[in-house]
């Protein structure tokens, strides 16, 4: 059987199939048929047609018509008028579904519960049995006919038209016979499933088809339908095949499954002779490490810890596009990976607010955070410091003024396998100098710091220590300045904590930034972990910082831009975001895996890649 992908443009959920009606036929006999000459719709700002609806037509019938008047009296100055099919006949009409008007003419194929789109004579027909097919082919005729979407502000700004005419052999049609529907249970992560699968498949066929994607079935199209299944193991995937070939269901209990389910059947349409290339009742399985990419190294370790420990570092963007659903894509990440301990970055506010903050998300699974988040961040007033933007009024009892914040950089560990013996915040007293004076805001300063951990293992009893800092954003001399801090704390640190430190989190410097040149110089002697010699496994050379995410439209959710470049510019070299390692005498540390997580979830949750290593100590 071979099935083909149709073109869909307007991704809106469909009504019932229109039965046709039985109308009283028109009392003048039809019109010889017309050569195939143009269709003048409007002639130096005239028309002589008319739009034909049903006397009974449906609702999405009626709206496509007043619809496309629309679009053409703001393109042309000129309003077609509408009329039900009782008015009298005409030959220069536009006619919308069922009308008696359809026994004058034959279309040119069967459009199934698809539309069709054709000049018959000097008639111009608009069929379609469902509304998200009509809205289709309003969508495809406007754009053809004028370049620009029907819902775009950009319809305003078109210049004005005298004349609009349509080829006498117009046609465009969409058999949806053929096409196949993604079919999800409404719930937010299945959403992002079935679009991993619209993208992943629409890529596959090499052309601009597209699938439909939404939560009922329509008309007799092939369905995927998207199924968690808690049976199954982390990872995996599997695919039935229904005996008539007329459904897929797909089924995986995590992110990581679903998204290998849509690789394999991306895949094996791509590879197959028919593109419909599953036998009837075929049972098909697999797991997510199976089709990984080259920069997908990493995600062969979800679910998978390499050694004793994880330890991640994460910025997770602060502010638009829709922090809220950002948060639900970290937390879900995180989930995948199961850290002991995670560092964060740019952890404000947005991010801890009630049940879709961050904080809540991960309280399931045994997460929480090592100090109170409210911290002191700012520069006494009367030392010459900001004290704008938000902060909360301090004033001790030896009448010094404080503004807090929360902490932007918070570590949170998972209390199943880990415990926290003590942790600590500090706030760079270097923020400012001659080089981004007075350009630097409050709130962007307030987050420049570290906050520090000492961690025991519930299970060895072994020791470390975890630092997660953000570093100035806007001067490569202040962040210098704030790696002596950090070496001269840590240095302190090290006289009650003799144990391994991984220190990382966004420095914004790459390798030749002064902070950076600092670390791993040899009077201080930090290791970059990124360095391919001291991990048995370096997954991927890449960049952690890449375009930032956007909101998606047709989709309805957040979604990496189109010109996202996750891991691609100038490879690790490029990166701003480390894990260096200090004091490894103290034990003996074996690291096993550093790396750096490109998926869809990742880069649609922050314009920063996560970043981990899975150690041991001896």
């Amino acid at each position: 059987m071979k099935r083909i992908f149709v073109l869909m443009l307007a991704l809106i959920l469909c009504l019932p199939v229109m039965v046709s009606c039985n109308k009283e036929e028109p009392t003048e006999p039809p019109a010889p048929p017309a050569p195939s000459t143009d269709i003048k719709l409007i002639v130096s700002d005239v028309s002589e047609y008319q739009i034909v609806v049903s006397s009974d037509a449906s609702e999405f019938e009626e709206d496509a018509a007043y619809d496309l008047r629309y679009v053409i009296k703001t393109l042309t100055g000129v309003q077609i008028p509408i009329v039900d099919d009782t008015a009298p006949l005409q030959d220069k009409e536009i006619v919308f579904g069922k009308t008696n008007r359809n026994s004058l003419y034959a279309l040119p194929l069967d459009y199934h519960d698809g539309y069709i789109v054709c000049a018959v004579g000097q008639r111009l027909v608009f069929e379609a049995n469902t509304a998200a097919m009509m809205s289709t082919a309003i969508s495809t005729f406007v754009m053809e006919h004028f370049g620009v979407a029907i819902d775009s502000e950009r319809i305003y700004q078109m210049p004005d038209r005298d004349d609009f005419s349509v080829a006498g052999d117009y046609l465009i049609y969409n058999d949806t016979a053929a096409l196949y529907q993604i079919i999800y249970d409404g719930s937010y992560m299945q959403k992002r499933y079935s679009y991993a699968f619209y993208d992943g498949v629409k890529a596959s066929v090499g052309r601009s088809n597209l699938l439909l994607v939404h939560t009922e079935t329509c008309g007799s199209s092939p369905t995927i339908t998207m199924t968690e299944n808690s049976a199954l193991e982390q990872g995996h995937w599997q695919i039935e095949v229904a005996s008539d070939q007329k459904s897929l269901s797909v089924s995986a209990r995590d992110y990581y499954g679903f998204h290998a389910a849509a690789k394999y059947l991306s895949k094996a349409i791509k590879e197959a002779s028919a593109a419909y290339p599953f036998e009837a009742g075929a049972v098909l399985s697999g797991t997510h490490v199976e089709l990984l990419e080259e920069l997908e190294g990493s995600c062969a370790y979800a679910y998978d810890k390499q050694s004793e420990y994880r330890v991640m570092f994460y910025n997770v963007l602060w502010g638009n596009p829709e922090p809220q659903e950002r948060n639900g894509l970290a937390a879900t990440m995180i989930l995948e990976y199961m850290p002991d301990v995670i560092g964060f970055q740019e952890f404000n506010s947005t991010k801890r607010g009630g049940a879709k903050g961050i904080p809540s998300l991960l309280a399931s699974a045994g997460y929480v955070e090592t100090i109170d988040p409210k911290v002191e961040n700012m520069k006494s007033v009367e030392d010459g410091g900001w004290g704008i933007g938000g902060g909360i009024k301090v004033e001790r009892d030896d009448g010094s003024v404080y503004y807090t914040y929360y902490n932007c950089v918070p570590i949170f560990y998972n209390q199943n396998t880990t415990e926290c013996i003590d942790s600590g915040y500090y706030w760079y007293k270097n923020q400012v100098d001659a080089e981004n004076k007075n350009n630097c805001g409050a709130t962007d300063c307030a987050s420049k710091s570290l906050t520090w951990g000492v961690f025991r293992s519930k299970v060895t009893g072994e020791e470390y220590m975890v630092i997660s800092t953000h570093m100035c954003t806007r001067s490569n001399g202040v962040r210098g300045k704030q790696a002596e801090e950090a070496v001269a704390l840590i240095n302190e640190l090290l006289k009650t904590y003799d144990v391994p430190v991984f220190f990382g989190g966004d420095f914004n410097g790459t390798i030749a930034g002064n902070n950076y040149k600092l670390f791993v110089s040899d009077e201080v002697g930090y290791i970059d972990i990124a360095d391919k010699e001291l991990a048995t496994e370096h997954t991927t050379q890449v960049n952690t910082m890449h375009t930032a995410p956007v909101y998606n439209e047709t989709k309805e959710l957040v979604w990496p831009s189109s010109t996202d470049n996750a891991g691609l510019p100038g490879g690790s070299d490029s990166s701003v975001d480390h894990i260096f390692l200090t004091n490894e005498d103290s034990k003996q540390v074996d690291i096993s895996v550093f790396g750096v997580i490109v998926d869809e979830c990742s880069r649609s949750a922050s314009d920063h890649l996560p970043i981990f290593v899975d150690f041991s100590l001896s």
